[in-house]
């Protein structure tokens, strides 16, 4: 994997070379590159997309300005206000029960477990968090010490939950107006700083 240090950075790779399809090898995904970019706060029409990566992918690899692209596809990101992820369990979809099973304090009454909101950094830490809530709804104990208030946690998931919990306010009606718009004048930081504009240093977002 490959990237660079843009706020809306980009990333690339190549697939694998040869790859199986129905046991039978495939030649025609060898030498493909997987490139993605861009962080935006509303949808866009497949054609602005499509522009807006071919734009930045001639900047790492001039030599594929004509390159045709056989998949385009986009979205939107999750960043909460702190930017920090929000892993946890929404109790008000169960009756919040516990038992005893094999020894283990596991949860018996449903509920909604959730994992969301990585800003755009998902690659890594939601294969932690699917590691930590599996643990959580499977009932096996992964001790961790909270050293500054001497609080040991039944599971990691419970630190997530204590010191990043969910806002009750999202920023909503100007959440993503507002984002884009920072989003927007970082992008114009990385434009003129390639372009060699003295610029101040930005602080990070993330």
């Amino acid at each position: 994997m490959c990237g660079d240090d843009h706020v809306s950075l980009n990333y690339w790779r190549r697939t694998p070379t040869l790859v199986q399809k129905k046991f039978k090898r495939n030649e025609d995904n060898e030498g493909r590159i997987l490139f993605g970019s861009l962080a935006d706060t509303y949808p866009f029409p497949k054609w602005l997309i499509s522009w807006r990566l071919r734009y930045a992918l001639t900047e790492v690899y001039p030599q594929l300005r004509d390159v045709k692209f056989d998949h385009v596809w986009g979205g939107k990101l999750a960043f909460p206000l702190n930017s920090m992820p929000l892993i946890g369990r929404d109790t008000d979809y169960d009756d919040n029960t516990q038992e005893d099973i094999d020894g283990m304090n596991k949860y018996s009454g449903g509920g909604v477990w959730y994992a969301t909101g990585f800003a755009g950094h998902g690659i890594v830490p939601t294969a932690m968090a699917g590691s930590v809530l599996a643990n959580a709804i499977l009932g096996i104990p992964d001790y961790s010490l909270d050293e500054i208030n001497n609080v040991s946690h039944h599971q990691r998931w419970q630190l997530f939950h204590e010191y990043f919990p969910p806002s009750p306010w999202n920023g909503s009606p100007v959440s993503r107006a507002g984002a884009g718009s920072l989003l927007l004048v970082y992008n114009l930081w990385d434009w003129l700083g390639k372009r060699g504009v003295p610029l101040p240093p930005l602080p990070k977002l993330w």
